[in-house]
C-alpha cells in the first residue's frame, strides 16, 4: 500500500482512498497515480511515463498522459494539487 498527503493506494485490491474515502479511477488512471506515488519528488518525462504506464508497444500522443492527469486530478479534488506540471519536462508528484 502506498500513502502521501491523505491519498491512499492499496495496490492489490486496487483501491484509492482519499482521507478514508473510496474514488473511482479506471485502469490507467489507478495505474498512472500508483507510478506517480512509487516515484515522489522526481521529475518524470512524458516519455518515461509512457514507457513505464503504458509500455514501450504504445505510441500515441504523449497529450494521451495529459488528459489522464486532468481526469486524476479532478477526482482527486483538491490533493490534485500534488501532481504538479513541468514545463517542458512532465509532472512530478510531490507533497510539500
Amino acid at each position: 500500500a502506498l500513502n502521501a498527503g491523505g491519498i491512499h493506494v492499496n495496490k492489490s485490491a486496487h483501491i484509492v482512498e482519499i482521507d478514508g474515502k473510496q474514488i473511482d479511477l479506471s485502469y490507467k488512471e489507478f495505474e498512472l497515480l500508483t507510478y506517480f506515488m512509487e516515484n515522489q519528488g522526481i521529475a518524470l518525462s512524458r516519455e518515461k511515463i509512457l514507457n513505464n504506464v503504458w509500455n514501450y508497444d504504445y505510441y500515441g500522443d504523449s497529450r494521451t498522459i495529459d488528459s489522464h492527469i486532468k481526469k486524476i486530478r479532478h477526482k482527486l479534488g483538491k490533493k490534485g494539487k500534488h501532481i504538479q506540471t513541468i514545463r517542458g519536462i512532465g509532472y512530478k508528484f510531490e507533497i510539500k
